[in-house]
């Protein structure tokens, strides 16, 4: 556990909006990352171990913009249910 206050961060910059996640996640699976420069959990690596998932890693880490137009219509679904 880590002490109150302090977070163990996915990526080397955890406190902007990009598409560094899913470039971190392709140097993991190419095993050309360097340690400590990413965190990641076991969901988190079935998005590249998997052939299905790794090809909207490999979408979303090549064009953020299309991260961001499908984050957009992901998120307004999510917070539009229920209302």
């Amino acid at each position: 556990c880590l002490p109150l206050g302090e977070r163990l961060a996915f990526t080397k910059d955890p406190d902007n909006f990009n598409n560094s996640y899913f470039k971190y996640l392709l140097l993991w699976y190419s095993r050309t990352i360097t340690p400590g420069d990413a965190h990641f959990l076991p969901t988190d690596v079935v998005l590249v171990v998997d052939d299905k998932f790794r090809t909207s890693v490999q979408l979303f880490a090549d064009d953020e913009e299309a991260f961001f137009r499908t984050f957009a219509k992901a998120y307004t679904r999510l917070v539009s249910i229920g209302t």
